[in-house]
């Protein structure tokens, strides 16, 4: 039996689960795709930009902060 013949022998129960598994699949991919995008250089951050705020250097904090990538 192929696939097909399988999923019509399941009846109409089959629709919705594959529904459900479609959605379930949509869902996985966007998470991960935004978890990917919230990663940060976190230790250029922890490293240069407290001094950089100290000293006033605003320009140049925001630079690193695009620079070090992230969802912010």
């Amino acid at each position: 039996m192929d696939l097909l013949a399988l999923f019509h022998k399941g009846g109409l129960v089959m629709y919705p689960i594959l529904l459900a598994s479609i959605i379930a699949v949509a869902i996985g991919v966007n998470r991960y795709l935004c978890y990917k995008g919230a990663v940060a250089n976190i230790e250029l951050l922890k490293e240069r930009l407290p001094e950089l705020l100290r000293h006033n250097r605003l320009e140049e904090a925001k630079v690193i902060c695009e620079e070090a990538g992230g969802s912010w």
